[in-house]
């Protein structure tokens, strides 16, 4: 699920283009949800490996990965979400991590206190991955189009 405050976000007919949002400053918050377990260290170097993808535009740095990896539990359960917060006009990255079953959480989004990532390629980074030009969930991109396309039916 990818969540963004309406008020902060491009007209929807601009948002058609997938770049727009992802370009926006406007805080975004990227919640993935697992379907089966996997380590921290499966699921950073997934990421590490999506990063790489991306690298001609930009370069998240290892010392990123090791602040992402130090506020990850060291096994993600099944139904586990955790939520990135990105922040691209302060380059900052929250992280929340609810764990299934018993709903557990922790978090480094400063929402309780705890310190944000400051790390401006590593919001970036993420942006590109999940909404940029080849998003690592497939399809991502038509769903967010047909969403907008309904949100003023909702209205």
């Amino acid at each position: 699920s990818i969540y963004a405050s309406p008020a902060e976000v491009p007209k929807a007919s601009e948002l058609l283009d997938p770049m727009v949002l992802r370009d926006s400053p406007a805080e975004k918050v990227l919640c993935l949800t697992f379907v089966r377990s996997v380590s921290a260290k499966q699921f950073t170097d997934a990421l590490t490996e999506s990063f790489k993808n991306v690298a001609d535009i930009v370069v998240v740095p290892q010392e990123a990965m090791q602040d992402t990896a130090a506020q990850l539990p060291e096994s993600i359960g099944k139904g586990t979400q955790v939520r990135f917060s990105v922040r691209p006009s302060h380059g900052q990255v929250g992280i929340h991590v609810i764990s299934a079953p018993n709903g557990s959480s922790s978090s480094a989004d400063g929402g309780s206190g705890g310190a944000l990532l400051h790390q401006p390629e590593l919001c970036q980074g993420l942006q590109e991955i999940f909404l940029g030009r080849a998003p690592v969930v497939r399809g991502l991109h038509d769903s967010l189009q047909q969403r907008l396309i309904e949100l003023p039916a909702c209205a």
